[in-house]
């Protein structure tokens, strides 16, 4: 009874959508809004008909009666989804801190006024199974520790002089760092300065989320919001997607170590089976899943909608993630977690802040030449120079 046949939504599914699935039948006071017989709305950008209907007669299912909405707090951020990133609003709820809907963001280098149903609803992860404190494996136990301690068993697992732990060894051991794909530029960049900081060590980044649908308008088949990101900092992009993933060394020492960082979501078997292989495992992580069981020091990480961070879409285009939810005193960026122990290494890190990290970020890698990474602007900016040739797909 709200509608006033303004045509909005069947224009917009028409004419930029493509898909011929609502009409107004009748005429003149018998005038109504309806499907074509026997069709649904299927579009996958169905739900921007919400953001066009201007009276609030078509309204989503998903958000309809959750909140009242002068109880939401909007932060602009970055869909991350799929490799598109396209620029959003995550609302969120000040009453209870959860995040109750995205919404699109105008950006007219990326996504325009739009964005795709998957995208949209893709933010309930962020609000269940969360890792909430430090844990700590001893002998097969599992205790609780504060973040300091949990840092400290991450140095003595690889025998940093001046860890918590009894078993200090000189150092030397073998180390293999795992970056989700999905993980920050700034995530990524530290584990790339871990790496080089303890010799011998390797990192990579993984595609692991299972590949979607693409199509000529937004949506992108590669659901990981920063695979160029790692190409452009020189990172070997591992693939567990597709197959039974990449061939990893078997012949894994009885001492190694292994840290995954940003593994959120839809983790394969293939990747569990690697993490197998390690004596000793560390996990970054902002929720719960088979590895962070496995984890012999489990130190809580943080979700797209926490973050203040920077991914790089498929097409080159840097836009900065906006941490939306509030009161998370207790728990620190993974780039600072890996940063901590950095410092464990040499005695400094020199990147005690996000912007000293953006700023030897660009110093250090040449893809970024010429982008100032601390005032990217809302719409973010793109880089103009190609991806490290030294980078690799497996």
């Amino acid at each position: 009874e709200r509608c006033v046949l303004c045509n909005r939504c069947v224009r917009f599914l028409s004419d930029w959508a493509g898909e011929e699935q609502l009409y107004i039948a009748g005429r003149g006071h018998n005038a109504y809004l309806t499907t074509f017989p026997g069709m649904e709305v299927t579009s996958p950008y169905s739900l921007n008909t919400v953001d066009l209907c201007p009276v609030g007669a078509l309204t989503s299912k998903d958000f309809r009666f959750s909140t009242p909405t002068w109880f939401l707090k909007r932060t602009p951020s970055v869909c991350t989804t799929c490799s598109r990133g396209c620029s959003i609003e995550v609302d969120v709820d000040s009453r209870d801190n959860t995040v109750k809907r995205l919404r699109p963001r105008h950006n007219a280098d990326v996504n325009g006024y739009w964005m795709c149903d998957e995208g949209r609803l893709n933010y309930g992860f962020v609000n269940t199974e969360r890792v909430e404190g430090c844990l700590v494996d001893r002998k097969g136990n599992k205790y609780e520790a504060s973040m300091e301690n949990g840092i400290n068993e991450f140095a003595s697992a690889l025998g940093i002089k001046g860890a918590a732990s009894d078993a200090q060894a000189d150092g030397g051991k073998n180390f293999a760092i795992f970056v989700s794909a999905t993980s920050t530029l700034e995530e990524m960049y530290a584990c790339k300065k871990l790496a080089a900081a303890y010799p011998g060590s390797l990192v990579y980044a993984v595609r692991h989320v299972t590949d979607g649908v693409e199509d000529a308008l937004l949506r992108k088949a590669d659901r990981h919001p920063n695979v160029h990101g790692a190409e452009m900092l020189g990172l070997k992009v591992l693939d567990f997607v597709s197959g039974d993933g990449p061939g990893i060394d078997t012949d894994i020492p009885a001492d190694a170590v292994a840290l995954g960082v940003g593994f959120d979501y839809d983790i394969p078997e293939s990747l569990e089976k690697v993490f197998e292989k390690f004596s000793r495992i560390v996990m970054i992580a902002a929720r719960e899943s088979n590895l962070t069981r496995m984890a012999h020091v489990l130190i809580p990480g943080l979700t797209f909608a926490e973050k203040d961070g920077l991914v790089v879409n498929f097409d080159g285009h840097i836009q900065g993630l906006g941490p939306a939810l509030d009161g998370l005193w207790d728990k620190r960026s993974p780039w600072q977690i890996v940063t901590e122990l950095i410092k464990k290494i040499d005695g400094k890190s020199g990147l005690d802040t996000l912007s000293s990290l953006r700023t030897q970020l660009g110093k250090d890698e040449p893809a970024f030449a010429g982008v100032d990474l601390n005032n990217l602007g809302s719409t973010g900016a793109k880089s103009t120079t190609p991806a490290n040739p030294q980078s690799q797909s497996n």
